[in-house]
């Protein structure tokens, strides 16, 4: 997102790491940050500001809490966030156990329960041959 003047840059970027400890989940966060503090160091040349708002969620579907608060920066209310949580997770979970699945030649069938709709997506890894 770009403020109208194109002084202030906010950049959201959504990483899923392995989940091998807080120390993975905190590289993960880190990574992105340097990642584009580097990379856009020209725009504070030119008298910009970059806001990088890293959101991290594990492939285990945990939550890493700083993400809340990128969530917020990015005009989110706090219990929309709170409230959503539980969707984001178990939906990183079982799209991770789906890729897992795929890797292995197996057929995990996965559900996606969309709240508006109530309506139930079913997913397949490998198909069977008849």
């Amino acid at each position: 997102m770009k403020s109208p003047d194109g002084k202030q840059i906010i950049l959201a970027d959504v990483t899923v790491p392995y989940e091998h400890g807080v120390e993975a989940m905190q590289r993960a966060w880190d990574r992105k940050v340097e990642k584009y503090t580097d990379s856009f160091a020209h725009l504070k040349v030119g008298g910009a500001s970059l806001s990088v708002l890293p959101i991290v969620v594990g492939t285990l579907g945990t939550w890493w809490k700083p993400t809340s608060k990128s969530l917020e920066q990015l005009g989110i209310e706090k219990g929309v966030i709170r409230r959503a949580i539980p969707e984001i997770c178990s939906t990183v979970l079982e799209y991770s156990k789906n890729a897992t699945g795929i890797i292995f030649g197996k057929s995990i069938p996965i559900f996606h329960r969309n709240s508006e709709t109530e309506s139930q997506i079913v997913l397949v890894g490998k198909r069977k041959r008849s």
